[in-house]
C-alpha cells in the first residue's frame, strides 16, 4: 500500500489535532481505571411539602396569562 505525501500529511495532521483531546480528564481517568466521582444531589424544603402543590396540575402551564398591550 503506498501513501502519497498529501494523505500522509492530512493524517499527521489530524493526529496533532487529535492530541490534545487525549489530555481532557475524561481520557486521562479512563487508562487509570478509576470511574465518575460519587455524586449526591439533596433537595431541602424547610417546614416540609405540601404534596398536593409538589406537582402542576394537569394541563396546567407557565403562561396562564392574556398579555395586554403595551
Amino acid at each position: 500500500m503506498s501513501l502519497s505525501r498529501r494523505a500522509f500529511l492530512r493524517r499527521a495532521g489530524g493526529a496533532a489535532l487529535a492530541l490534545p483531546l487525549l489530555q481532557l480528564p475524561r481520557f486521562a481517568r479512563a487508562g487509570t481505571g478509576e470511574g465518575y466521582p460519587t455524586r449526591l444531589i439533596i433537595f431541602y424544603q424547610p417546614n416540609g411539602t405540601k404534596m398536593e402543590l409538589w406537582r402542576p396540575p394537569a394541563g396546567a402551564t407557565e403562561t396562564q396569562f392574556t398579555l395586554g398591550p403595551l
